[in-house]
């Protein structure tokens, strides 16, 4: 966020020059209001006359800008004062003399003339700025500055002068080398408009030469020795983000216009509550040492009570304070770039939130977060006709997103301030506007009316001259039957709306386009429009749903065209309706409240509905098209849900009319139940019961338990979800739930108890078979099912809920997490459950995934008891330090094992029995996190062997993972021989190649020839890999080491390849390597003599004697002289070897005696089985 600039006179006073800069003043404007300053141009004259005349165009072109003067920033303190940049001064239009300065001054650097900022003093309390121009010299980068520290306290000399003697008294004063002029003048306040360049030299010479010399400082110099890398933001235009509280009265305005609160025809009365709203905003801004915050105020009242105009004239009077304030768009959100705007500035800020009620809560929290950085103090006003659930719930947004408020002020207005000032004030004010008169004399009415609203009206009816607007027979017909169609519910008030609008209408009626149009139908298009309120491209649209309008194109074109432009023209604060709000929302009861079918065919359409709306590729119409019929539906029930105010009875009628003939119309309807309650409430729950195909879960789960007004409608959506325990115990279990506490919501208890009863047995049944997965449900319904028997009087049965059918629970933690239930839901004797939750939750015979968090429960309900015996077990009331908690955080951040070695060595190098046992702690209360098991085992390693040795080892580990990694990438990419190879010589395969890269030899180099490496990377691979994949690489291991890294590999690869590679160990003798081969390569013994041999050594070995034999008979047989020889020499060796196996032994014997046999048989080969 920006920080706000505090000009520090006597401590910093070159400070200043932090808000002057070339090119701030061109981007802080629009290219128009840009146009004109004057540009760093040569030429054009030298001396006086270049520089007067630079200075002037200056001067004139911020004096067009209208900027008003405001006081000093409520928080300054003496000595220093709040400074806006240039880019907050002109957009917002409002600024002290210091802030005028300032931004004269960046404009004079961009026209290359030399500015120096004086301030001088009458006396310790009335300061004033200037700007000082030598006209002599001009300004670029690197030019010398005239005060070597950047500022003077007394009077400048220059050239042995005093520089107040040389200061010009009035334009084109050739005795003059220097201007010193008062950039206030440029600016406008209410009592006077800007003055002009005379004014203001004159004023500047009369300030320098009649107050003392406070500071000046050498803003030029210090600009000229610097660069200009310090640019302001890219901002919107203030005037784009917030509408100004007050807006200019349209000169073809209607007499009904007139009435609206924000165009201030009638002059505001004050009120107690205004005064306490004032100082709410101001006295907590000035507040020493507070803390610049975002506050909230709600306004709350009945419709005309007067809460928007309190807001308007708070704008009013804080604007002049220097506040920048004013109204955020209405019902609509704001976009990022302007929420960046507001978030951005550094003066003080009011936005005002009209019918808060009815924003969508993510859009005003999205205002909240957007500025709760800012450093100066940020105030929002909302107003509301009552604080509903939607306040609630948008408390609860703000501290579940972290975002905390300042002081909040709620206050509800009384329904109007004193009514003789008033009424007397809304006269006047009316007079002057409409008869150019204000009277002397006004008569007060005995009764002038119940609100704000009623009373200006009142005033109004006085003023507005209805003589001869009498009405043809048929005209007074039509208000009669409106008034017959509210007769349930007659009052003052009807007749005077009634009043109202009769005028109102007979002045629409002037119009040549309506002059035709009979006041029956008017009345309907005024009701139509304040019904949908839609925007002003819209209307053409609505109207064309009224049946006398649909074929009227032309007709129609214009009537919505004069609606949207004249007669109920938008005035900022939303779509295009009749206002004042009472005053249409009496329209709307009185049009369509007595025949409710009316309203049939205005009603708006279902989005989804729209004609290619549902594309994949959709284009922008259909999408433009459907959000506006959502607004449409959206204004529709804020609309019948304020005008209940005025008539309960037919506003209901009315909802519940429109849901029945559109149904699709329930999800704005119920969007504005939940924050207002109302009318459509009840018509939501009749439009369930109905049997409309609507979501019904979705409206259920929407509708908060003990919601005021919408406990019936989510009973009745409930309702129709029941699903049976035979097709689904579980879903059956949590409807029965959910269905106990909505009967228990409307006061059906005894239902509510078969309900959750049933409930209950489904629980228990289901956490026999899964406690973990159903534990928290079981327990929810017990706490229900204990209620509801606490409400009826069985205190004892309650309690026993909890623990019925303990017995038939295995789980440890399931029985925990039910007494911790039932200790959560007692009122008092709370220990004793927490103790034996904690016995039962400290066997270890349960799932580490529900254990664990079942033992921090456990953790924390003791904690809140404040339950601390020493006979618990030391996990459930321990105090762990917070630097071991740290540690164990960080250590589970850690994958990588250097880096876990690196945290041992450097947290656990010599840890204390204390930190040891706080760690055993964390350990059994985190028992489903193996990974502090594992830290508390190297943590007692480290006890007993010392930190070296085990870092030593994690860094074994850290290097067989590394190998592992490696060697199976080097096995399924086909390199699996070169990098064995490389390994059991004692190299990288890198390395081996001779492409190891600078720095390697500074690594672990262990291979796969180190023992200790060898069996780290075993076990990192039978970890890790399947057991089929395992095996494989293990005896390739074993056969490479018996003979080489080829051989083994040869083997993988085919069986021809494992042929040539068993007749090379045949050859070589080495039946150690060849007895290895049928684990790798099974079934070669079939047609192979290698492979035979190879079997039988494999059979021998594994106590296979018969087959053994069998298979070196059968490979000796078909073998040739030579290779006879080879199978020969091959058993002679390993009959001679000291360790041979004993079955090798025995073949070998046997081979002996055989052989001997078949020679002297004579044929020298074998012929049967011995």
């Amino acid at each position: 966020m920006r920080e706000p600039v505090t000009w520090d006179r006597g401590g910093d006073p070159a400070g200043i020059a932090a808000v002057v800069h070339p090119g701030w003043v061109q981007r802080a404007l629009t290219a128009e209001d840009w146009r004109g300053f004057p540009g760093n141009e040569p030429g054009g004259g030298e001396g006086l006359s270049k520089v007067e005349r630079i200075a002037q165009q200056i001067f004139d072109k911020l004096a067009e800008l209208h900027i008003t003067y405001v006081h000093e920033p409520a928080e300054s303190v003496p000595g220093a004062q709040r400074v806006r940049a240039a880019d907050e001064v002109l957009p917002l239009g409002q600024a002290t003399c210091l802030d005028m300065c300032a931004a004269f001054c960046s404009a004079a650097l961009d026209a290359g003339i030399y500015p120096l900022l004086l301030t001088v003093r009458q006396d310790e309390h009335r300061r004033h700025a200037l700007v000082l121009v030598p006209v002599d010299r001009r300004w670029s980068f690197g030019v010398p500055t005239l005060l070597d520290e950047g500022f003077s306290r007394s009077p400048l000399i220059i050239d042995g002068d005093d520089v107040r003697d040389l200061v010009a008294n009035a334009p084109d004063d050739a005795m003059g080398t220097w201007l010193a002029i008062d950039v206030e003048q440029a600016t406008y306040s209410a009592d006077r408009d800007a003055g002009d360049w005379a004014c203001a030299i004159a004023a500047g010479a009369s300030y320098v030469k009649e107050w003392d010399w406070d500071v000046c400082v050498d803003v030029g110099g210090i600009r000229a020795q610097q660069d200009n890398s310090s640019e302001l933001p890219t901002l919107a235009r203030a005037e784009k983000v917030l509408a100004p509280g007050y807006l200019p009265l349209p000169d073809d305005s209607t007499p009904l216009q007139m009435i609206r609160t924000r165009y201030g025809v009638v002059p505001f009365c004050s009120r107690p509550e205004y005064r306490e709203l004032k100082e709410w905003v101001v006295g907590t801004a000035k507040s020493s040492g507070r803390r610049p915050d975002v506050s909230v105020a709600v306004l709350t009242g009945a419709g005309g009570a007067g809460k928007t105009r309190m807001a308007a004239q708070l704008c009013h009077d804080l604007e002049v304070l220097g506040w920048y304030t004013g109204f955020a768009p209405a019902k609509s959100a704001m976009k990022n770039d302007e929420l960046t705007y507001l978030a951005e500035l550094t003066t003080e800020l009011l936005i005002v939130v009209d019918y808060a009620e009815e924003s969508r809560q993510e859009q005003l929290a999205a205002l909240l977060r957007a500025l709760r950085g800012r450093r100066s103090p940020t105030r929002i006003v909302l107003t509301a006709r009552g604080i509903d659930a939607w306040w609630e719930d948008f408390r609860e947004e703000l501290e579940s997103d972290g975002t905390q408020l300042g002081q909040v002020l709620v206050k509800q207005l009384e329904p109007r301030p004193d009514p003789v000032l008033l009424y007397r004030q809304a006269v006047r004010g009316f007079s002057k506007v409409i008869n150019g008169v204000n009277p002397p004399e006004v008569e007060i009415p005995e009764h002038a009316g119940d609100t704000a609203l009623d009373i200006v009206l009142q005033a109004w009816l006085a003023v507005v001259d209805d003589g001869g607007m009498q009405d043809p027979q048929s005209e007074r017909s039509v208000e009669k039957g409106a008034r017959s169609a509210r007769a349930s519910n007659p009052n003052a008030r009807d007749s005077l709306y009634d009043r109202v609008l009769r005028l109102e209408f007979n002045r629409w009626r002037t119009f040549p386009e309506l002059q035709d149009i009979s006041l029956i139908h008017l009345r309907r298009i005024a009701a139509t429009l304040s019904l949908l309120a839609p925007d002003t491209n819209q209307v053409d649209n609505v109207l064309s749903r009224l049946p006398e309008w649909r074929d009227e194109h032309l007709r129609r074109s214009r009537l919505a065209e004069l609606m949207s432009t004249t007669l109920l023209r938008s005035a900022g604060d939303g779509g295009i309706s009749l206002r004042p709000d009472p005053v249409a929302e009496h329209l709307v009861l009185s049009v369509f409240g007595g025949e409710l079918d009316q309203v049939d065919a205005v009603l708006p359409g279902g989005p989804l509905n729209v004609p290619g709306i549902n594309e994949p590729d959709a284009s922008d119409g259909p999408i433009v098209r459907a959000l506006m019929l959502g607004r449409q539906a959206q204004n529709l029930s804020q609309v019948i849900t304020r005008a209940a105010s005025q008539d309960k009875q037919s506003a209901s009628k009315l909802a519940q009319h429109i849901l029945k003939t559109c149904p699709h119309l329930w999800s704005s309807a119920l969007e504005v139940a939940l924050a207002q309650g109302g009318p459509f409430a009840h018509a939501l729950e009749q439009l369930i019961e109905s049997g409309a195909e609507l979501p019904h879960e979705e409206i259920e789960k929407s509708i908060p338990l003990r919601h005021s007004t919408l406990r019936g409608t989510a009973l009745a959506a409930l309702q129709h979800m029941e699903v049976s325990a035979e097709r689904d115990p579980v879903r059956r279990a949590r409807y029965l739930h959910s269905l106990a506490n909505r009967l228990s919501g409307v006061g059906r208890s005894g239902e509510a108890l078969e309900a959750v009863q049933e409930a209950v047995g489904l629980y228990r049944e289901l956490v026999e078979a899964s406690p973990a997965a159903y534990t928290p449900d079981l327990a929810m319904s017990l706490n229900n099912l204990a209620n509801i028997l606490k409400e009826k009087g069985q205190y004892e049965e309650a309690l026993n809920v909890f623990t019925e059918g303990f017995d038939r629970f295995s789980s440890p933690a399931l029985r925990s997490q039910l007494l911790l239930a039932r200790a959560e839901w007692r009122d008092d004797d709370q220990e004793e459950d927490l103790k034996e939750a904690a016995r039962e939750a400290d066997r270890r015979d349960d799932p580490a995934l529900f254990l664990g968090p079942t033992r921090r429960m456990v953790v924390q309900a003791l904690a809140d008891a404040g339950c601390d015996d020493a006979d618990l077990p030391v996990w459930a009331t321990a105090t762990i330090d917070e630097a071991v908690r740290t540690a164990i955080a960080e250590w589970l951040r850690y994958q990588d094992l250097k880096e876990k070695a690196a945290h041992i060595k450097s947290n656990w190098g010599s840890p204390s029995e204390s930190e040891r046992d706080a760690l055993a702690v964390e350990a059994d209360r985190y028992v489903e996190i193996p990974a502090i098991g594992r830290l508390l085992s190297l943590v007692d390693a480290v006890m007993v062997e010392g930190v070296d040795s085990v870092v030593a080892w994690l860094n074994s580990v850290d290097r067989a993972q590394d190998i592992a990694a490696v060697w199976y990438s080097a096995h399924t990419s086909g390199r699996g021989a070169s990098f064995l190879r490389a390994q059991l010589r004692g190299q990288d395969e890198d390395s081996a190649s001779g492409t190891d890269q600078p720095g390697d030899a500074d690594e672990d180099s262990r291979t796969l020839s180190d023992s200790e490496i060898r069996a780290l990377v075993l076990e990192v691979l039978e970890a890790n890999l399947p057991e089929e994949v395992f095996t494989e690489l293990h005896r390739a291991l074993e056969l490479a080491e018996l003979s080489d890294a080829d051989i083994a590999y040869a083997v993988l690869a085919s069986d021809e390849d494992a042929e040539d590679a068993l007749k090379e160990l045949l050859e070589a003798g080495h039946w150690r390597a060849m007895r290895m081969v049928p684990g790798l390569r099974p079934r070669l013994e079939e047609g192979s003599i290698y492979g035979g041999v190879a079997a039988a050594l494999h059979a021998a070995v594994t106590e296979q004697p018969d087959q053994a034999r069998d298979l070196l008979r059968s490979s000796y047989e078909k073998a040739d002289p030579g290779d006879r020889t080879l199978i020969e020499v091959l058993m002679s060796k390993a009959s001679r070897t000291d360790d041979c196996p004993q079955g090798i032994t025995d073949l070998c014997a046997w081979f002996q005696k055989e052989r001997s046999l078949w020679e002297e048989s004579g044929n020298g080969s074998p012929s049967s089985p011995s």
